[in-house]
Formats: structure tokens, sequence, C-alpha cells
């Protein structure tokens, strides 16, 4: 099916690349039982845009930074936020696929469940709708709404999430990613400094399984959020090329990984009809990655 998802999200990485072979209704139900593997993420209507037949859609991938305390460290739990926001417009009628990621950090103003009125970086609207008691449909819900108010998007149609565990396994259940690395990359965190996602890599063109591969995209030591969302969309468009001419002899494969990496939205048949029609008939459609322009604050 689709390859992309996010991390966030292969997860991430399961669902822009993706659709390369033809869709049938027999298909379709192995999807549907693919994505059952999780718990829907479940919106109101208004929530997200209804689809129709042939119409584009536009796809919310969303990677969670949700991480157990370690053992050594009790308190040092991380709470739900939205580490990555990658938006994918899927219009049959244009020659490309369009992705944009939001940078984390970008400063906005959001109203939180309980009526209290929050200016923090956008992805803490994903903790705050999470925490209070919504869960994952929760912090959904809130991104969604900040990010069409903020960014004047008109439509979402669906929403995938994934985090870093479950990146990690689809990385190595694909069977890896090849690509260059372009520099050293070395952290370790030592007792008593800033803690940071550690990370070990050599530079050159190598086999990046699940570990070294949620290393690189997630690495933010010494760069801007802007910077890793490039090495994030980098890694998709990697995966994309490698595995995109196999996914059809292999669908029951990607469908099986697709399932266990995301929590979305997307569970009925005709939903899945619609986006694997309208995947396939964009296969093989270069991607365009559309900047984001900002202004970065000293911070």
């Amino acid at each position: 099916m689709a390859k992309r998802v996010l991390l966030a999200a292969v997860g991430i990485v399961v669902l822009t690349g993706g659709a390369t072979y033809a869709i049938a209704r027999n298909e379709v139900s192995r999807v549907v039982e693919a994505l059952d593997q999780n718990k829907p993420v479940k919106l109101a209507s208004k929530v997200l845009a209804p689809t129709s037949k042939g119409a584009p859609e536009t796809l919310l991938l969303i990677g969670n930074d949700e991480r157990a305390p370690p053992k050594d460290n009790p308190g040092g739990a991380v709470l739900p936020h939205s580490n990555e926001m990658l938006l994918v417009r899927i219009d049959p009628s244009k020659p490309t696929i369009s992705m944009l990621s939001i940078p984390r950090e970008l400063q906005v103003t959001f109203t939180a469940p309980n009526g209290e009125v929050i200016t923090n970086r956008i992805n803490s609207a994903y903790t705050y709708g999470f925490e209070d008691g919504g869960g994952t449909s929760g912090g959904v819900k809130l991104m969604v709404e900040t990010l069409k108010r903020v960014l004047g998007i008109p439509v979402i149609n669906h929403v995938f999430v994934t985090n870093f565990k479950r990146f990690k396994r689809a990385v190595d259940e694909m069977g890896c990613v090849y690509m260059t690395v372009d520099k050293r990359y070395y952290h370790v965190n030592e007792p008593g400094s800033e803690q940071y996602f550690e990370i070990n890599l050599q530079p050159g063109y190598q086999r990046l399984c699940g570990k070294q591969a949620l290393e690189f995209v997630t690495n933010r030591h010494e760069s801007t959020s802007l910077i890793r969302d490039a090495r994030d969309q980098r890694f998709l468009l990697e995966t994309k090329a490698e595995y995109g001419s196999t996914l059809f002899e292999n669908r029951e494969k990607f469908e099986h990984i697709l399932g266990k990496a995301m929590e979305t939205d997307l569970h009925g048949e005709e939903g899945v009809l619609q986006l694997l029609e309208l995947l396939v008939e964009s296969a093989g459609k270069p991607v365009r990655q559309v900047p984001f322009h900002v202004t970065l604050l000293p911070t």
C-alpha cells in the first residue's frame, strides 16, 4: 500500500510512496484487516473532511515522541507530543505529490480542552489534547484544529500516528534502508548535562536498520528542527525509491507493517478503497518537497 510514515513516521514511511499495484475489492478487505491491528483514532465528522471517489486528499502524518522513563531515571518520562507533523497532498489533477513538514517549534496560540488559552510550540497542542483525557484521539483533534486554523488549511481527510518504537520496528520489518549519511553523527548523554537522543553514525553510503534509522531521523543536537525535517523527508524518499517497485509483489507484507505501525481514523472499506485508488492513480509521480518559510528566533 502506501509507504511512508512518520516519524516519525514508517509509520511515516509507509504512506507517500506507496501505491504501485492494482487495486481490487478483495485487496481492500486485507488492508482494512491490517489497519485494525490498532485501535481507531475516533474523531467527530467536523474535524476531518469526508472524502469522495477520485477527489484529492490531504493526509496528516504524526510522529508521537512519547517515551517511558529510563530505568536509571524514573522521573524522566517524555509526555506525548507530536515530534513530527507531515502533510501529504495527493491530487490526481496535479503532476506531483506534495509533502510539507511543519516545524515543531512553530509558535502558535490555541485553546486547550479545559478552556485555557495557550501560546506555545505547535507540537504541544498534541500534548494538551492527549493529556486532558482525550488520549490519541484528543491529541489528534487539537492538532488538526490548530493546523487548519493557523495555516489556513481548509481540509485534512485522514490522519496516521506512529511513535519511535513502532517506527523502529517497521524499518526492521521492511528490511532496512540503504542511503548516504551526510556526515558524522555522534552524541552520548553525560550525567548532569542536557539530555538528547543518542546517536552514533559514520558518514557514507550504508544500510540503516531500525535503531540507526531512528537515530538519523530524530537527531536534532546542534541543528534546528528544519534540518531534522529535511532528514526525515530524505529518509522517506530513499525508502520510496528502494521499495516502491516491489510493493505489488510484497503487498501483504507492507500492509501488515503499515497496520501495525499506525493508528488511524481510516478503517472502513469505502474510505480505504478511495485512498488506495487515489494512490494507484498517483503511482510514479515525483514528490514535491514544499519548503516551510520561517523566521528563526534566538532560542
